[in-house]
Formats: structure tokens, sequence, C-alpha cells
């Protein structure tokens, strides 16, 4: 442990957390690293939220608790939480995790000898509602453990896989602030994630001292859940929404104009392509790209993400395209003859 001891600051936002509150609560004031205070902010529960909260902060004065009239929305209270904090170091809590009681001081000692590092956590453990742990192999979700690349690796290895739990890491407040911090948008933690990876790395430790639970819910319950209202609007498209915002994160950034092109270039690379999650949510939530050969999805992805992207571009991208397919079809003369004789009268994709 390091001799000198840094205030960290820990925010909780919860809502309606009963269940599962007081487990994350205890993990955290259990904490090897004692210097620490804990900042929750009940947004309006309508449960016995409040009541744990105020029991919790008569046993432990490094508790600090506050109680919104009304729902202001989960991205506004952690906000909140943040603005609240005081520390050197900050770490966003959700409700119903759990904290391995090293995880402070360990994430802590790599961002006080890592000046380059804007966010440290460690490897996950998932369990389910019941606590029963879950099987996730790393290679499906995103772990985003890029403190030894350079900008354009780490911003492009953001959207290579989905599933982002890394948030819940201790951070630089410094570099918070030089963000917009959490949007009332659809995955406004990846556009956070985004942009601190232009301010800095990440670490992630070897050890499994995380432990997040995974409660199944909606694209338009999360997007509920983020903003306080009550319905997802009918034009919401989840993933196609959130890949235009990480282009607009990226035009915003006032990096040098050849490395934003780069930048750009590898998202549309991804999410239309090489993010086969990523592309096939996009296919879905646009019907017109049914009507597409299945081997021109990529380019129109591209045409609806980039719409100022060049005619003469994109008529280029689809040639090559249709060479392609053509190459491999002649290449393979049992799939020539699904392709020619089968498969165009279902459209299968």
């Amino acid at each position: 442990m390091t001799t000198y001891q840094p205030l960290v600051s820990i925010g909780l936002p919860v809502r309606n957390g009963e269940r599962y509150l007081p487990g994350a609560v205890e993990s955290l004031i259990a904490q090897d690293y004692r210097k620490l205070e804990l900042i929750i902010s009940d947004n309006a529960s309508t449960d016995a939220t409040t009541d744990i909260c105020l029991q919790y902060a008569a046993r432990d004065e490094r508790i600090r608790f506050q109680r919104m009239d009304t729902n202001i929305g989960a991205a506004r209270n952690f906000n909140e939480v943040f603005e609240k904090a005081g520390g050197k170091y900050f770490m966003w809590a959700a409700h119903d995790d759990l904290f391995h009681p090293s995880y402070i001081r360990r994430c802590l000692e790599v961002l006080e000898g890592r000046p380059e590092v804007v966010l440290c956590g460690s490897k996950i453990k998932f369990v389910d509602e019941q606590g029963t742990v879950v099987r996730v192999r790393s290679r499906d979700f995103n772990e985003l453990n890029t403190h030894s690349m350079d900008l354009r690796q780490r911003v492009r290895t953001l959207t290579e896989k989905v599933g982002w739990f890394s948030l819940y890491g201790l951070l630089r407040p410094e570099a918070l602030r030089r963000t917009r911090l959490y949007t009332e948008a659809y995955g406004g933690d990846v556009l956070l994630l985004m942009e601190l990876l232009f301010l800095g790395t990440t670490f992630v430790l070897p050890q499994s001292l995380y432990t997040c639970r995974m409660i199944p819910k909606s694209n338009e319950q999360y997007l509920e859940d983020i903003t306080g209202s009550r319905s997802a609007p009918a034009s919401f498209k989840a993933f196609t929404g959130l890949a235009e915002d990480l282009l607009r994160v990226i035009e915003a950034w006032s990096g040098p104009v050849s490395l934003k092109a780069a930048l750009r270039e590898d998202l549309l690379e991804n999410v239309s392509q090489k993010n086969g999650f990523w592309s096939h949510a996009i296919f879905n939530e646009n019907p017109d790209l049914a009507r597409e050969p299945p081997y021109q999805r990529p380019v129109e992805i591209r045409a609806l993400l980039a719409p100022e992207t060049p005619v003469v571009e994109l008529d280029m991208l689809r040639a090559a395209a249709h060479k392609a397919h053509k190459a491999a079809l002649a290449a393979h003369p049992i799939r020539r003859f699904l392709e020619r004789h089968v498969l165009w009268r279902f459209r299968w994709s």
C-alpha cells in the first residue's frame, strides 16, 4: 500500500435497489484501503432503498447520502455523485455489483505509478440475479485493456467488441472533467469511454476483483432508465444511434485531421463488417437494408452512418464488394449454385 493516502471518492447512484444494495455497500466499506468516501444518491426510490442508505450512513461516517424528490434518470444521477466528489481519485459503483476488498487499493497503485492511465479496473466475474456465476468468455465482451496501445489502437478497440463494463474502475477526476460525463443517450457509458481514450490509456488488473451482476434488460428499458422518461421514442435505434454518436465524438475531437479520418474509418469498418453483432443489429434496426444483397450491406451501413461520404467513393466500394463476391462464388461451385438457384428465392443472408 502506498505511504501517502489520497482520498478516494466512490459514487453510488441508485433507484429501487433494495434487493442488492446492502451487498454492494458492504463490499465498498470493507475495502482494505480505508481513506475513502462513499456518496450515495437515491433517485426517488419507491422501495426501501432510502431506509437502507440511512442505516448505513448512521453506521459509517464516510458515507454521505442524498435523495432526489423526482426521478432525474440514471445519467444525471451518475453525474450528480461525481460532482459531489472531493477525492484525488473517483469510482462509480453500481448498487447490484460487488468489489473484492483489495479492489480500490490495487487500482490506486496503478494510477499512482502510471500517469498515462486514466482508468484502472480488473478482470470481471459475472453473476446472475441469484448470484450464480455466469461463464462469459473474455472474447465475448470488451475488456478495454489498452495500456500498451497508441491512441488509434485504443479508440479502435472500443468498437471491436460489444459489452462494456470498464467504467466501474478507478478514474482520474481531472480526466473526467474534460469529458461531457454521462450523456442521456443509449450507450452513454461507451461515449464517455471513447472521450476518456482520447485522454489516456486504460489498465485491467489480471485478477477478477470485480463482480458484475447481469440483469437482462431490453434496449428500450435501458434508455428509459438512463433518461428517466417513460418510453423510448418510436424512432429509437440503439446500435445505429450509438455508432452515429461515436462518430460525432470523433468529429468533435480537436486532434489532427488525418488521424480523425483514420479513427472514423476504423469505426465504420468495425460496426459495418468486423463486429458481427453490431452490424447485424444495425441491419435489424433498418429494414431498408434488407433490399440489398448481403455482400453489399457493409457498404450500405457506411452510407447510412456517414451520409456525407461522396457518391463516387460509395460506388467504388460497391464495385469492390461485387467483385469480391463474384470471386468467392467462382472459387466455390456449390455456393454459386445455391446463390443462383436457391438462396435468392428466399432472400436468405
